[in-house]
């Protein structure tokens, strides 16, 4: 398909704005719009849970020429640093090559993709423009400041986040059921910590496996960090008093705390059945909105980018683009919803366990020796270019392997015991 045509895009955030990026320096006219009156609001306030970007994120900001500056902006962070409730302090690297996620905060990111954008001059942006009807044949109607205005466009992006208006239209359009967020039984409420404390790593992920609380600090530059506090349905949050006993030494002040208890909010995710309706697409969290748990909503965001800009230089015709986009990207969405899930009972309920650890040792162990195997399942996601479907099957045939491992492991060990006794 020729590169010239008019695309909208309706958000203009991470994905958003990926998007005109990408699409725009395919020689495509983006239109960006944004309900947000100032600019300024898109890169101030809370951080909104910490960004860990990873080789599928990275590689789509280097196609944007943006790969090296977003480094400048985070911490690189090689191991999580796991406190359990007894008192141990354990380092686990990432993996055995210095593997590395970039931890950075979310308005960092959209600020240097907001700083591109503008500076393109295929990419014009209205803000303060919030979307009041669209239509499988690209008109768009929009509200600003009072008046009405209708677009039209070869294709419309949705980008406009967990509680798109695009994606209700598509529901709509198509008959499906699943345009509302869903809650997942979780909350979550944030803390900031503004340098380190003992024992803090400045280039690690802190985690601390309280099961059924679980605590993550997230590094960002100038050894601050972020702290996400989750709670699971029918789990209140502990007062400052409880908290200060739990997590000790982590300076977090009482006003700061209960400001934080006062703003807690709910995980919510999207699963819906239906991204595409004529030239009507949906991409990012306006579709898959994800947990947070395995760090890789901001990533996922930056591939649906990349995938779009890749189908409008492939796809015969404009109508063609949204059907391609979900045919590509579904799978691995769904895909990565299983693992965020499970990723979250290994963080809550496993990290500290110290069989889960070995288990862990173990195939970081093998796969020094047998490279392509054995890595963790977050590796796979977070250092690997491979499919994240294939990544699973692969994740899953190799653990009969395990389990035969670690029981000649554990008999072993028990008999010597017995012998040494």
């Amino acid at each position: 398909m020729s590169a010239a045509g008019d695309v909208i895009v309706v958000g203009a955030g991470t994905c958003g704005l990926a998007t005109a990026l990408g699409l725009a320096r395919r020689g495509v006219r983006v239109h960006v719009v944004e309900q947000r009156h100032d600019p300024a609001q898109l890169v101030t306030g809370r951080p909104s849970i910490n960004l860990t970007l990873g080789v599928r994120g990275l590689d789509a900001l280097s196609d944007l020429g943006l790969a090296e500056r977003v480094m400048e902006l985070g911490v690189q962070a090689r191991a999580r640093h796991i406190h359990t409730r007894s008192g141990e302090s354990l380092v686990r690297p990432y993996g055995n090559n210095g593997e590395a996620i970039l931890s950075l905060r979310r308005t960092d990111l959209v600020g240097l993709l907001l700083q591109a954008a503008r500076a393109e001059k295929r990419i014009s942006i209205q803000f303060g423009a919030r979307v009041l009807r669209a239509e499988p044949d690209g008109s768009v109607v929009v509200g600003c400041g009072g008046a009405q205005t209708e677009l039209r466009a070869d294709l419309v992006v949705g980008a406009d986040g967990l509680n798109s208006r695009v994606r209700r239209t598509v529901c709509e359009v198509t008959g499906s059921v699943g345009a509302d967020p869903q809650p997942t039984g979780t909350r979550w409420l944030e803390l900031e910590v503004s340098g380190p404390w003992p024992g803090s790593a400045a280039d690690a992920v802190d985690v601390w496996p309280y099961d059924p609380l679980m605590l993550i600090a997230f590094p960002n530059r100038n050894s601050a960090k972020t702290v996400l506090l989750f709670a699971p349905q029918g789990v209140a949050f502990p007062d400052f008093e409880e908290f200060k006993q739990t997590v000790t030494g982590l300076p977090i002040d009482r006003v700061a705390y209960e400001t934080s208890l006062r703003n807690q909010d709910e995980v919510r995710v999207v699963r819906c059945p239906t991204w595409h309706a004529g030239r009507l697409c949906i991409a990012g969290d306006a579709a898959h909105a994800m947990a947070p748990y395995l760090g890789q909503g901001a990533n996922a965001a930056l591939a649906d980018a990349r995938e779009l800009g890749a189908l409008v230089d492939d796809a015969a015709e404009w109508e063609d683009v949204g059907r391609r986009f979900e045919a590509a990207r579904r799978p691995e969405m769904e895909c990565l919803a299983r693992l965020t899930d499970q990723h979250f009972d290994e963080l809550s309920r496993n990290m500290g366990d110290r069989e889960a650890a070995l288990r862990r040792d173990l195939r970081l162990l093998l796969a020094a020796y047998f490279p392509g195997r054995f890595q963790p399942i977050y590796n796979r996601v977070a250092f690997s270019r491979v499919s994240l479907r294939e990544a699973e099957r692969s994740h899953s045939a190799e653990e009969s392997v395990l389990d035969e491992v670690l029981g000649t492991v554990f008999r072993t060990v028990g008999q010597i015991k017995d012998d040494v006794n």
